[in-house]
């Protein structure tokens, strides 16, 4: 098993937040104490207040600041609805603000960041990432021309760029499962695909071991 995936996301670690935030939003509260940054509206920050609450309390309190930067340079992929930093730093593209799963997948990578606190050398950022890896096998950077996915443990196309990635994607899926009857989750466990590569279910007790997800919902989707 290759630790390059390990020390690249050790790398992302060491860079201390986001850079060039709009000016902090004024006149507004949300409802679990971050800070905002740029123009939203009071119905923008209630639907990611509202995401937030089907969240482990856990997660939602690793989420520092919420911004709203609708410029594209700010970010890596011309397709971003947005990005998080690892100081628990959302942005978001506006298409992306009135997404219950965009907000879920963000949330689930600050909440991955904040286990590697202290600094870059918590142990249960490295223990996680190292078990995930181990679960996963070798399915990350590799090409997928013409796959389609769920496949080889993975939810989706995007899952197989990192570790980070396949966890927010997984959680983003798990909330999901909680809110939406027809989500991906639900037609995998009615069809029995869920059952087919234990991969899933491995994953599925990763995240709630590590508190991304409660145990009782594990349950639920497993039963």
């Amino acid at each position: 098993m290759s630790l390059r995936p390990i020390f690249g996301l050790a790398l992302i670690l060491v860079v201390s937040g986001c850079h060039s935030l709009p000016p902090p939003a004024e006149g507004l509260q949300t409802k679990y104490g971050y800070s905002i940054y740029g123009n939203f509206t009071k119905e923008q920050i209630d639907s990611i207040d509202t995401a937030l609450s089907h969240m482990e309390p856990r997660v939602i309190r690793t989420v520092k600041k919420v911004s709203f930067c609708p410029d594209i340079c700010h970010y890596e992929r011309s397709t971003a609805v947005g990005h998080c930093w690892p100081g628990g730093e959302i942005c978001f593209m506006r298409d992306g603000l009135w997404r219950y799963t965009t907000v879920w997948h963000e949330a689930a990578h600050a909440y991955y960041f904040s286990l590697s606190e202290p600094g870059i050398f918590g142990p249960r950022f490295y223990s996680l990432t190292i078990s995930w890896l181990f679960t996963a096998g070798l399915v990350y950077n590799e090409p997928t021309a013409g796959q389609t996915f769920p496949a080889n443990g993975l939810l989706t196309d995007y899952a197989t760029t990192n570790v980070s990635e396949d966890i927010a994607e997984f959680t983003e899926a798990v909330y999901s499962y909680k809110f939406y009857p027809d989500s991906l989750l639900h037609r995998m466990k009615k069809s029995g695909q869920l059952r087919e590569d234990s991969r899933y279910e491995k994953k599925l007790k990763l995240l709630a071991e590590y508190g991304f997800i409660s145990r009782e919902l594990r349950d639920e989707i497993l039963k």
